[in-house]
């Protein structure tokens, strides 16, 4: 196939769609989201991760919620 100003886009949308998925699932993960909470959330700072992990419930719901913003 011929490389193509719209093949280039469709591939490059491809990527970017791949690199979104793959960063949900990382940031899904309950012990990644434990260090994000414990360095970005003050209610947490004095908690272990351990303590963090506890208090994350079910599965983290990533993209399936969308967020209105005001």
């Amino acid at each position: 196939m011929t490389d193509t100003y719209l093949k280039r886009s469709l591939d490059s949308a491809n990527d970017k769609a791949k690199y979104d998925e793959n960063v949900k699932t990382i940031l899904s993960d309950k012990t990644i989201l434990s260090w994000i909470l414990k360095y970005s959330a003050e209610e947490y700072m004095g908690c272990s991760i351990d303590e963090i992990r506890s208090c994350i419930e079910g599965t983290p719901q990533v993209a399936d919620i969308s967020v209105m913003s005001c």
